[in-house]
């Protein structure tokens, strides 16, 4: 049996403080979880968060890079962790014609 609207649960009025804090936090581009992050060593291995740790160190100070990525040029590294400091990270740079026309190739005829 279909239920009327007065009968369903108020989702938004029940998670409105929870929603709130969303919606504050792509106006400040702050980081923010309701949840902890941290990965299962149940499903990722003991050495989950210290592999990790270990790859996102990896990354700081250098370039991104993607095989195959149209243009050439980096984009300078002036990106900030939201959590404050400073990635180091540059990108690849690509003008947008050239953007678009390995989109185009990329889906094909």
């Amino acid at each position: 049996m279909l239920q009327t609207s007065s009968e369903l649960p108020d989702f938004f009025s029940r998670h409105r403080a929870l929603l709130e804090q969303a919606v504050a936090a792509t106006a400040t581009r702050d980081h923010w979880t309701p949840y902890p992050e941290s990965p299962s060593k149940s499903v990722y291995g003991e050495d989950a968060a210290k592999n990790g740790e270990a790859a996102f160190q990896e990354q700081l100070g250098g370039h991104f890079e993607l095989a195959e990525h149209p243009g050439d040029g980096r984009v300078s590294a002036a990106e900030t962790s939201p959590y404050g400091f400073e990635l180091g990270i540059s990108y690849p740079r690509v003008a947008p014609d050239e953007a678009v026309a390995a989109a185009l190739a990329a889906t094909g005829p």
